[in-house]
């Protein structure tokens, strides 16, 4: 009788876990933002992406996506996004122009799907050749999708539930080859949480924000730098803020600063580290090893 609970256990805890592996992991959630590498011609600059705000268009609720550039961070571009959680699907639309299908997670091997284009405003027919469960960096399975555009079939992206195409959020169904424009989806965050890494782990902080006013602070100095017990900070000009975050986005120590400063650091574990120094005006962002 023993046994068979056991069993009976057993079977309804691996039922749980499938049935968990299988739910959709939605998209468009407030606090997400995504950090996307554009490489053209060998300039590269950082893209940050925001679900900013509900708004109602066609008698539904659409996100509003904002996105930010390095480049320039006063200019923002937007555009807009809708998930059917239901149906597992995710339609996109530019400013004035009519939706599309965007992203297709119920879709199956072998599928064609009509897909738009965000950047040249276009539909073209993509095939599923490929889907599967992976593991994000928060432990989450999630299905991911290889696609690849009918006519170019050895060129492909890859869809992952709950983070997009890593390609980047704007740059969904877009052939990489055809466009001298190569980008990568570098990080996803969520809530300040990496969810997935898809670049050098060095680059890839959830809690960097471009924006008005964040600048790096090249004057800035930490050393010793690998250190072990104490790090010194000097030419901070102003009052600041300063906070030490581990390679998921989890803040590990902070203090306030009014000039030069040393922080003792000897209870971090070893490893790379993340210095944020925020003042008034200005944001630092610099890279630490601790050994």
């Amino acid at each position: 009788m023993k046994t068979f609970k056991t069993i009976a256990i057993i079977l309804v805890l691996i039922l749980i876990g499938i049935n968990a592996k299988s739910q959709y992991k939605p998209l468009l959630l407030n606090q997400y933002k995504w950090n996307v590498n554009v490489s053209n011609q060998g300039n590269n600059i950082t893209e940050q992406y925001r679900v900013d705000a509900d708004t109602i268009m066609f008698n539904q609720i659409w996100k509003k996506i904002k996105m930010i550039s390095t480049q320039n961070p006063n200019f923002i571009n937007k555009f807009f996004l809708r998930e059917d959680t239901i149906t597992k699907k995710i339609y996109a639309m530019n400013p004035g122009q009519a939706p599309h299908l965007y992203f297709d997670f119920d879709a199956n091997i072998n599928d064609t799907l009509l897909l738009y284009n965000l950047i040249y405003n276009e539909i073209d027919t993509f095939l599923v050749f490929n889907k599967s469960l992976i593991m994000t960096c928060d432990s989450i399975y999630r299905n991911s999708l290889r696609i690849s555009n009918i006519s170019h079939l050895f060129s492909f992206e890859i869809w992952i539930e709950g983070v997009g195409s890593t390609n980047g959020l704007y740059y969904g169904n877009k052939l990489q080859y055809l466009n001298s424009i190569v980008t990568r989806l570098e990080a996803s965050c969520y809530n300040n949480q990496l969810v997935y890494n898809g670049g050098d782990l060095e680059f890839n902080y959830c809690s960097f924000n471009i924006g008005i006013n964040e600048t790096e602070i090249n004057s800035t100095k930490i050393y010793p730098n690998p250190a072990s017990d104490y790090i010194y900070i000097e030419n901070i000009k102003e009052k600041a803020r300063i906070e030490i975050y581990n390679m998921s986005g989890i803040i590990q120590l902070t203090a306030d600063a009014n000039g030069d400063s040393n922080i003792n650091i000897r209870n971090l574990p070893d490893g790379l580290y993340l210095i944020k120094i925020q003042t008034d005006s200005n944001i630092a962002i610099k890279k630490l090893l601790k050994q």
